[in-house]
Formats: structure tokens, C-alpha cells, sequence
């Protein structure tokens, strides 16, 4: 008796192809993994990458950054590869200085040259190490800034103020980074921290009329904050001097 043909589970297709996102570096459609160095980077690549589950909160800014951050790396991994060359040839140069040194029938001059040479690509060594971590560290600050150009869209799209806590679990990070993500966006006056009644610092747009659903009260206020601040402009274009040029 012939055996009915077998259908492709379409739902256990889809479970597999859960967790594929298009990377903004290399387009490859990969999963984000874990990484010590920059949080998450790309599977395909290996690039930076920000873990968010909402795609439309990518932008053109994130993208600047994870480039940046992916040329700064590529620059770091070259520079520590020249580090390497120039540490064994300081190495071969200075072995080579001693057995000269300790040599019969061999002149001072010789060992000096080649002790010279191994201290010359040991102070070089030494600077490209220190120029390897500059440029990491920038990495890391250029990454930092996607990821705060993705919770200003976060925040802007939601329209409503978050704490620190919300802002990890859309971000996928733990509370205190979310609270360093957020502090940085206050110094750039990007977000406004308020303390609530709760004893909680709920963190909002500025201009933006943000719906609080924990403080219904709250978007009262954000209303008539923005009339204020509408009547008050509207104020200073009506009493603002006319000034008359004559023609001469």
C-alpha cells in the first residue's frame, strides 16, 4: 500500500528561522550571538550589533555607529598584528645582540647595533599596543552610541515614559546598563528623567506628549505643558519688534 506523501510542517519551518535578523553590516540574514567585547555581534560577520525585536527602530544613525565601530576593529586587529612582527623581531634582535655581546673575537660595535634595533621595535611594540586599546575602546563608545539611537526610537515610537526597567527588556540588557543607556541620553538633554509619586525615575522625550499608563494624571499635565509652551511662542512672535528698512 502506498504511504501518503508527508507535508512540510510549515510552523516547525518557521521556529527554525526564529531568531534571523538582517545584519545593517553584511545584509545576511543570521542570528545575533552573544559577544564579551560589544554585547552582540552578528553571527555572519561578526559585526556589532544591537538586539532589538522591533525592526523599524533601526536607523540610518545606528548604522553610522556599527560601521564605525566594525572599522575601528578591523584597524585594531591589524595594529595588534603588526605588534606581533614587531615584538619578535625586538625579540629575535635582542637574542641575537646577546650572543653577539658574549662572542669572541667580536667586535662592541655589532651587538650594540642589534641591542638598539630590539629596543627600538620594543618602544614600537609598545605603541601599537597602546593604539590597538585606543581604538577598541572607541569601538566600544561607537557601539555605546547605536545603542542609545536605538532607545531614543524606541522611546519616541512608544510615546510614553519608561523606567529603566522597561528599557531592558526591550533592549535585552540588565537594569543598570539600561540606567547608564538612559543617564547618557540625559546628558544630552535627548530624554527627561522625572521622580514619580512611586519613588520611580520614569524617563520621557522632552516636547513629546507621552502617554504615562501607570500616571494617567501625568499626560494631563504633558498636555498643558505643551499649550504653555505653544501660547508662550505664539506670545513672542506677535510682540517681537518689526524693524522697517528705508530705501535710501
Amino acid at each position: 500500500m502506498q504511504q501518503p506523501s508527508q507535508q512540510p510542517d510549515i510552523p516547525i519551518a518557521n521556529a527554525q528561522n526564529q531568531g534571523l535578523s538582517p545584519c545593517p553590516l553584511c545584509a545576511a540574514s543570521a542570528r545575533i550571538v552573544p559577544d564579551d567585547r560589544f554585547r552582540w555581534v552578528c553571527g555572519a560577520c561578526g559585526g556589532p550589533r544591537v538586539n532589538v525585536d522591533d525592526p523599524s527602530v533601526h536607523s540610518d544613525l545606528e548604522k553610522s555607529h556599527l560601521e564605525r565601530a566594525r572599522d575601528l576593529t578591523t584597524k585594531a586587529r591589524l595594529i595588534r598584528g603588526g605588534a606581533t612582527m614587531t615584538a619578535l623581531a625586538a625579540t629575535g634582535f635582542g637574542f641575537l645582540g646577546l650572543v653577539f655581546a658574549t662572542a669572541i673575537h667580536v667586535g662592541i660595535l655589532l651587538p650594540v647595533i642589534l641591542l638598539g634595533l630590539s629596543g627600538a621595535f620594543a618602544v614600537m611594540t609598545i605603541a601599537f599596543g597602546a593604539n590597538a586599546r585606543t581604538k577598541i575602546e572607541d569601538a566600544k563608545a561607537a557601539v555605546s552610541s547605536a545603542w542609545e539611537a536605538v532607545a531614543e526610537a524606541l522611546m519616541r515610537k512608544h510615546k510614553r515614559a519608561i523606567t529603566a526597567l522597561d528599557l531592558a527588556a526591550m533592549l535585552k540588557v540588565n537594569e543598570g546598563e539600561a540606567e547608564r543607556i538612559l543617564t547618557l541620553l540625559s546628558v544630552d538633554d535627548r530624554v527627561r528623567g522625572e521622580v514619580t509619586s512611586d519613588a520611580q525615575v520614569r524617563y520621557s522625550i522632552p516636547g513629546q506628549l507621552r502617554v504615562d499608563v501607570d500616571n494617567p494624571l501625568s499626560n494631563r499635565t504633558d498636555m498643558a505643558t505643551l499649550q504653555e509652551q505653544e501660547q508662550r511662542a505664539t506670545a513672542q512672535t506677535v510682540m517681537a519688534p518689526v524693524v522697517k528698512v528705508e530705501n535710501k
